[in-house]
C-alpha cells in the first residue's frame, strides 16, 4: 500500500508539471525507475524532475542515479544533464558534474546519458545534519545549448549499501 501511496504522489506530482506525462514507472523502497516524456527544455538550466521518492538517508549508504535525455521535438543543438541531492550536485567531477552531447539537429532524437551517485557518509561529513536521517531529494536539470523544446527523461534511482 505504501508502495502505491508513494508511486500515486509521484504521478499526480508529474501531472503538477505541465505537459509531462509518465510514459511508465515503478517505485520500490531503495529503486525508483520512471520513462518521462513531454519535459520543456531550453538553453537555461532547469530542474526537470525534482522528488523525495529515495530513502531517509542512512551510514554505508550510496545514491546512484542514472538518467537518459531524449530530445523529442528534433531541433536540440546540445543536450546536458546534471542531478542534485539535497542541494549538493553529484558525482563525478571535480567543477563540472554534468554530462553533455552535441546534437546535429538533422538527425531526430538526439541523446544524453549520465551515470551520478553520491557517497552519504562523505556528503555528511561535509555537511552535517543534511543527509543522514534527513529526507533525500533529488533533482535532475538539464538544458540544450540555445534551441527549445522538449525532452523524454528516462532515469534509475538506487541506495545500496557501500
Amino acid at each position: 500500500m505504501k508502495r502505491f501511496v508513494t508511486a500515486l504522489a509521484a504521478i499526480l506530482l508529474l501531472g503538477a508539471a505541465g505537459e509531462a506525462r509518465a510514459n511508465a514507472a515503478f517505485f520500490e523502497r531503495n529503486s525508483s525507475s520512471a520513462t518521462l516524456s513531454g519535459f520543456p527544455i531550453g538553453p537555461t538550466p532547469t530542474a526537470l524532475w525534482s522528488f523525495y521518492n529515495l530513502p531517509k538517508g542512512k551510514r554505508k549508504r550510496v545514491v546512484e542515479v542514472e538518467v537518459v535525455l531524449t530530445d523529442e521535438s528534433n531541433n536540440a543543438d546540445a543536450l546536458t544533464v546534471h542531478t542534485v541531492l539535497n542541494g549538493v550536485p553529484m558525482e563525478p567531477g571535480a567543477s563540472n558534474r554534468v554530462a553533455t552531447t552535441a546534437c546535429d539537429n538533422t538527425k531526430p532524437h538526439c541523446k544524453v546519458s549520465g551515470i551520478f551517485w553520491a557517497d552519504l557518509d562523505a556528503l555528511e561529513t561535509a555537511s552535517p545534519g543534511t543527509f543522514i536521517g534527513k529526507p533525500l531529494f533529488l533533482e535532475i536539470i538539464g538544458n540544450t545549448g540555445s534551441t527549445s523544446g522538449t525532452v523524454e527523461l528516462t532515469v534509475r534511482t538506487r541506495a545500496m549499501k557501500k
